[in-house]
């Protein structure tokens, strides 16, 4: 009942922080390069800590609360409080979901690659998103349906890891020509 919106106000918060990022970069005089460069830096740095999260959950012993009533009862007998295990779920959820941070920087990168003239600028931008929503639908269903059940979840991230790195390298080479 609490993973969903734990997950959620975490992407969320990551996807503001991102873009607020790259906002800032741009007000302090960084160019899309810096920037794309930085997000590279992020995700490889970040990434490791995802494959890392069920040894975080084995040591918490996360793997032996099997309900909710479980976890009422553990709370209620035991020495760790309920908002200790919220806390410890949230604190997970926005560090294995930090990447979304660098991922999000990217989407202010693009909207200045591609605008040249201020009256394209929304165009350009609902052509983004328009494309930035087709591609997560895609990408759900081909991650849910295909990729997952043929190579599991730590090869189906490894994947994903190296796709977003081969877009950004393309989109810097892109950014260091305009």
């Amino acid at each position: 009942a609490y993973v969903f919106p734990i997950v959620l106000t975490n992407y969320l918060l990551l996807m503001f922080l991102g873009n607020l990022v790259s906002a800032q970069g741009y007000k302090r005089g960084f160019n899309s390069a810096s920037l794309i460069a930085v997000s590279i830096a992020g995700m490889l740095i970040t990434t490791p800590f995802i494959f890392s999260i069920p040894t975080i959950l084995d040591i918490l012993q996360f793997d032996q609360l099997r309900s909710v009533s479980d976890l009422a009862f553990r709370t209620f007998y035991g020495t760790k409080t309920f908002s200790h295990y919220l806390g410890i779920a949230f604190l997970l959820a926005f560090f294995g979901m930090l990447p979304v941070l660098f991922i999000s920087m990217l989407f202010p990168v693009i909207v200045h690659i591609i605008t040249i003239d201020r009256q394209q600028l929304g165009g350009n931008v609902g052509a983004i998103y328009l494309v930035q929503t087709y591609g997560n639908f895609v990408g759900v269903l081909l991650t849910g349906f295909v990729l997952l059940p043929l190579m599991g979840v730590i090869d189906t991230s490894k994947a994903l890891l190296a796709t977003f790195i081969v877009a950004s390298w393309l989109l810097f080479f892109r950014a260091t020509r305009a």
